[in-house]
């Protein structure tokens, strides 16, 4: 019973002391008891300055946000270009492949053709 009233008292001082002091309620980041006696020209200062701040804050968000797209955008291109740099290797590999392939079949069909024009010419003499 003793704990529940101290947890019940703290809760309603800890619930007073958030009107005032440090917790106390702000309009455009000054103090509400400090607000009250501005004047209405200073009001209006601290208020365009305050807005400016988080104008100037908001566009800092999406300047931020705006480069580390850029930077994806950026590594995605590169892996583009890697990945088409391999293809591109792949592809010339095959064609050198290939070409080497046609010039050894070449290369045996003359030997065959030139061994049945000796053939042939044995088959004469």
């Amino acid at each position: 019973m003793k704990v529940l009233f101290k947890v019940t008292v703290l809760c309603g001082l800890l619930a007073l002391s958030g009107c005032t002091g440090l917790f106390e309620s702000r309009t455009c980041g000054i103090r509400n008891s400090q607000w009250e006696r501005m004047s209405l020209a200073e009001q209006m200062d601290v208020t365009k300055a305050y807005h400016e701040k988080e104008r100037l804050a908001d566009q800092l968000k999406v300047n931020k946000l705006l480069a580390k797209q850029q930077q994806k955008l950026a590594d995605a291109r590169k892996d583009n270009e890697k990945a088409q740099k391999s293809r591109i290797e792949e592809e010339r590999e095959a064609i050198k492949k290939q070409q080497e392939k046609i010039d050894l079949d070449l290369k045996l069909k003359k030997q065959a053709y030139a061994h049945e024009e000796l053939a042939e010419v044995q088959g004469l003499n």
